[in-house]
C-alpha cells in the first residue's frame, strides 16, 4: 500500500507542476494540460485515461480536504479503493462537514 501510495503521490505531484508550467503560457488552457497530464499518467500506470482522471481527482480531493485521510493513505493503511471511496461521498458535502468526517 505504501508503493502505490507513494506512486500516486508522485504521479499528482507531476499533474500539479505539469499544469502549473503549461498554464504560464495564456493560450494553453487549464483542461488541456490536466488532460495531457493525465494521459502521461495513464501511460505510467497502465491503466486507462478514464481510471486515471477518477484516481487523480480523488487524490487531490483527498491531500486538499481530508488531510487526515490522506496521511492514512501516504502511510500505507488504506488502499487506493478505499480512498476514492471515501473522497467521491465526502466530495458532495459541504465543507464544515468534510472537515468534521475527517477529523472523527
Amino acid at each position: 500500500r505504501k508503493a502505490e501510495a507513494k506512486k500516486i503521490t508522485a504521479i499528482l505531484d507531476y499533474r500539479d507542476r505539469l499544469v502549473a508550467y503549461y498554464c504560464q503560457d495564456p493560450s494553453v488552457l487549464r483542461y488541456q494540460a490536466q488532460k495531457a497530464a493525465v494521459r502521461d499518467a495513464a501511460t505510467l500506470l497502465g491503466v486507462s485515461e478514464f481510471t486515471t482522471g477518477i484516481m487523480l481527482e480523488a487524490a487531490g480531493f483527498t491531500r486538499d480536504h481530508l488531510p487526515a485521510t490522506w496521511r492514512a493513505f501516504t502511510a500505507g493503511r488504506m488502499d487506493m479503493l478505499r480512498l476514492r471511496k471515501i473522497a467521491e461521498a465526502s466530495s458532495e458535502l459541504e465543507d464544515h462537514l468534510v472537515a468534521h468526517i475527517d477529523a472523527g
